[in-house]
């Protein structure tokens, strides 16, 4: 069976294009076609058309039959503002409960991502918004304890890594036997030049107070930095229930119950999609 008549296109037709040549052969071909079908074709070429007439005559067959509803998914919010805008007030049929009309990330959000924290965690979605998100996550981070779990793991993770002091900074700080002997500094390998920037366990007996307080102002830049970044690259791997930290994987089963910290603080403000 047809999904329309010749006079329902007819009727979509002095809708969307009155006073324009009818549709062609091919366009009436998709429009009666009553089964999942692939159309493919250039810019401009009228696939948009064919939908929206699609749409015009599913309008005035709604309610459908046993609560069904209609679904229409697209890349971005301007073939929503298409639809609506030449499907006229027809359109307002189409864009009510049971039917949705939107974004593909729209309805992850509001049908997957917001359905499953619900389910699995209590939890709701609060922010559609990575930059609100990640600037709420930052905050909340921000407000824990120096001696909490997360804040411990992330600060070994910034320690484990190479942080380079400069020679301008050593020599301005003192020189380079007096940052050695300060801890400040430590040489990187035997045969190396360089030297490696510590982050604690300071002796400032001999050091002036105007050098250390430099040194724990690169010092902060550094932490302050790179806790940013960590915070920021954590992603949930749902389907092997673990969290990814700067490609350090943690299971949620975890004896320092970091994971769990860090879930409660991403889960109640973001979902991250890969």
């Amino acid at each position: 069976m047809a999904f329309a008549t010749d006079e329902e296109i007819k009727m979509a037709h002095e809708v969307l294009l009155k006073g324009k040549d009818p549709f062609d052969e091919t366009r009436v071909d998709i429009i009666k076609n009553d089964s999942s079908c692939y159309v493919q074709a250039s810019p401009g070429s009228g696939k948009t058309t064919a939908l929206l007439a699609k749409l015009v005559i599913l309008a005035n067959k709604l309610p459908l039959a046993d609560g069904k509803g209609v679904c229409v998914l697209t890349h971005t919010n301007v073939a929503i503002d298409e639809i609506k805008a030449k499907v006229g007030p027809k359109a307002e049929a189409l864009f009510n409960y049971p039917n949705f009309f939107g974004t593909i990330q729209t309805f992850l959000h509001k049908y997957v991502a917001a359905a499953a924290l619900h389910y699995f965690y209590g939890s709701k979605i609060q922010y559609v918004d990575n930059d609100i998100a990640m600037a709420v996550l930052l905050k909340k981070y921000g407000k824990l304890e120096w001696k909490n779990k997360l804040k411990g793991f992330i600060y070994r993770q910034i320690q484990s890594r190479e942080h380079i002091a400069t020679d301008d900074e050593i020599n301005a700080w003192g020189g380079v036997d007096a940052m050695i002997a300060a801890k400040v500094i430590k040489k990187k390998g035997s045969r190396s030049k360089k030297y490696l920037f510590q982050l604690k366990g300071y002796d400032f007996a001999n050091i002036a107070t105007d050098i250390q307080k430099t040194i724990r102002l690169k010092n902060k830049s550094i932490v302050d930095k790179e806790e940013r970044e960590l915070i920021l690259s954590t992603k949930i791997d749902w389907f092997n229930n673990k969290v990814i930290i700067n490609q350090h994987v943690i299971g949620f089963v975890s004896e320092s119950l970091t994971v769990f910290s860090i879930c409660k603080y991403i889960l109640d403000v973001m979902v991250i999609y890969d």
